[in-house]
């Protein structure tokens, strides 16, 4: 990649697409980039796509290291697909392998809806159950592009009442209206 080409969007606010299908393309385009001399507020930030933990291999580990200890901020996006990688075990496993190597789980992604329970199932089976850090975003492909699903912990709500389930699927109760032996505060008493 010409120096020409990289001193023309680094620095700007325009974002530019580069694949590497070899490891030693990588390395010059780091070294290029260290020799450019770049302010500390240019950030790099790269998205990759590991599905299961059986496709680390020592290459792609090597390039990782490479741009981690560039600087690079890196993410992970997961092909979650039934048969391969849907089920926590495979994924957790995955998640934490990547934070090891300074990679973030960014996203889950499915595409197809007849397999959204068994993602939310398996997304519920990681929240809680390890670290936050290795529970992604959850991703669900449709007419609109990709919609994040978030997760749903309220099982009832009434008036100032909830009825929230935990990780561990156990459901406790939240008011909002004050109890008989709680003080009322009125005014600007800070005691």
């Amino acid at each position: 990649m010409p120096k020409k080409f990289l001193q023309n969007y680094i620095g700007t606010e325009d974002l530019f697409h580069v694949e590497f299908k070899d490891v030693s393309d990588l390395i010059k385009f780091c070294s290029e980039l260290k020799s450019l001399n770049l302010n500390s507020e240019t950030q790099f930030v790269a998205h990759i796509h590991i599905n299961h933990f059986n496709e680390l291999s020592e290459p792609l580990i090597e390039s990782i290291a490479l741009l981690a200890n560039n600087g690079w901020i890196i993410n992970n996006i997961c092909l979650l697909t039934p048969g391969y990688n849907l089920n926590a075990f495979d994924l957790k496993k995955l998640n934490l392998e990547l934070l090891k190597l300074r990679v973030r789980p960014y996203a889950f992604i499915i595409e197809s809806q007849s397999h959204q329970a068994d993602a939310l199932s398996v997304m519920d089976s990681l929240r809680g159950w390890t670290s936050g850090l290795a529970v992604p975003h959850l991703l669900l492909k449709n007419f609109q592009g990709y919609q994040q699903v978030l997760p749903n912990y309220i099982r009832h709500s009434e008036n100032e009442f909830y009825v929230f389930r935990n990780y561990r699927q156990i459901d406790f109760e939240y008011s909002n209206l004050p109890s008989e032996n709680e003080p009322t505060k009125t005014g600007l008493d800070f005691a």
